[in-house]
């Protein structure tokens, strides 16, 4: 019993895809706004980096018990609405550029129609910058970060998922340590719970991206906030590390898989619909769900469906039964004061139009002749000498000289390096095998996804 035992398990381990815990799907919310056309976002990554090159070959895709044989994808990313969530406590204050030169990167990272919005956390929730299109705002309210305080964390994360709403929001947060009012606390400083937290993102389906720096941060809770609103977790212990996850994070918002089909079900019920999203290979899915028309109400007694049998209410379309009191003998019938034995109207003659009086009109008087006064001389304008001004990239003291204001020396100017020079600190050194630390590999080191596993027979199985 004990060979059979060790060999199922020698088997079953063997049998894994190898790679495949590396794998991450998580699915946008399903759209159903072209009805019966279907439509929603992917994101796939391994080990925290985008994958590309995927085809309709790669992915199962089922509607409740249905398989979808026929679905579109497409790298494709319609605008999108990103709440940022910024820690500003005093604990931050040693790295505050580091913070906005990766918040500030990411906010120059937004396509024209994208819009954003800006949440700083300490001792109370501020909305620096309420939705806009307008990056020059973002920037702005990023560059008048100040550290201070202490750190409300949930009230901050409960506060961006209210200002987000409607489809392809997404919340970013940053934090450097726990929700305590002083370091070393353990009763929560916020009024609002994870709990509240968790509902609230699911109601509104907005997936959240926590990045944690320092080893004061709550991994367990930031995880877990992540996982289960279809987000991702990012930790580093080094500060400089920062701008590269919020660049890695503006890549990954930016590569999304389109998916689209026509759903087979085409009752507009108001049931919920599960959609299943599963790539054969790694075996790894998501789940998202829609539906379509209200809710079908539940049925009631007889009568409901417009039934003029005694026993139930009144239906929905047929509200006027026989047995309604109105009948033909009603206060209206040929009998009523206006029936034909009416008396007639009197005949009153028309007496004729008198005819219209003759009004003579008197002849229009002449036109005035004023005369026109000569026009006055054109006044001479002297013409000022040319004004020599001097090429400003030539001259010493130039707008765009190295003192200017967009000059390497501002925390979120152009020259700020963001690009594979960025350095690559050591790992968190913990034994966990899924800490995602901001190690990145660069996009060109990224390697195919069709070259990861082995390959394996299309499963047939459709219950998944």
């Amino acid at each position: 019993m004990k060979r059979l035992l060790v060999g199922f398990l020698l088997f079953f381990i063997v049998c894994q895809p190898c790679g495949a815990e590396e794998i991450t799907i998580n699915m946008s919310p399903v759209s159903a706004g072209g009805f019966p056309s279907i439509t929603f976002n992917a994101t796939i990554v391994y080990k925290g980096k985008p994958v590309r090159n995927l085809t309709w070959k790669n992915f199962e895709l089922m509607e409740d018990k249905h398989r979808i044989t026929e679905f579109s994808i497409e790298i494709k990313r319609d605008p999108i609405t990103v709440g940022m969530v910024i820690d500003s406590s005093g604990s931050v204050k040693d790295f505050m550029n580091e913070i906005k030169k990766g918040a500030g990167l990411f906010v120059k990272s937004l396509k024209e129609n994208d819009r954003g919005l800006l949440i700083e956390f300490s001792d109370n929730v501020i909305l620096s910058q309420k939705s806009t299109f307008d990056k020059s705002l973002l920037l702005t309210a990023v560059k008048d970060l100040r550290s201070g305080g202490a750190t409300r964390l949930y009230d901050a994360i409960y506060r961006g998922l209210e200002e987000l709403g409607g489809k392809k929001t997404y919340l970013v947060v940053f934090t450097d340590g726990r929700d305590v009012e002083r370091l070393g606390d353990t009763k929560q400083f916020s009024d609002r719970t994870v709990a509240q937290i968790l509902s609230l993102a699911k109601r509104k389906q907005v997936p959240i991206y926590a990045i944690g720096v320092g080893k004061d941060i709550d991994s367990d809770i930031l995880k877990k906030l992540a996982k289960d609103t279809g987000g991702s977790f990012f930790k580093t212990l080094d500060p400089s590390k920062i701008a590269n996850i919020y660049r890695h994070l503006s890549v990954l918002l930016n590569y999304q898989y389109y998916f689209r089909y026509n759903t087979p079900n085409l009752a507009r019920n108001g049931k919920w619909r599960t959609v299943k999203l599963r790539e054969k290979k790694s075996r790894k899915g998501d789940t998202g769900r829609y539906r379509v028309g209200e809710q079908t109400p539940t049925a009631g007694p007889p009568g409901t469906s417009g039934s003029t049998t005694p026993g139930g209410p009144t239906g929905l379309t047929g509200s006027r039964g026989p047995q309604e009191p109105i009948g033909p003998t009603g206060p209206l019938g040929p009998q009523g004061p206006l029936g034909p034995t009416s008396l007639p109207d009197p005949a009153i003659p028309t007496p004729p139009d008198p005819p219209d009086p003759t009004i003579p009109t008197p002849p229009e008087p002449p036109d005035p002749v004023i005369p026109t006064p000569p026009d006055p001389p054109d006044p001479v304008i002297p013409t000022p000498p040319d004004l020599v001004i001097p090429n400003p990239r030539t001259g010493p003291q130039g707008p765009i000289g190295p003192q200017g204001p967009l000059g390497p020396q501002e925390p979120l100017g152009p020259q700020e390096p963001l690009g594979p020079q960025e350095p690559i600190g050591p790992d968190w050194d913990d034994g966990n095998q899924d800490d995602q630390d901001g190690d990145f590999l660069d996009d060109e080191d990224l390697p195919d996804f069709d070259n990861l596993f082995e390959d394996n027979e299309e499963d047939q199985d459709d219950d998944w």
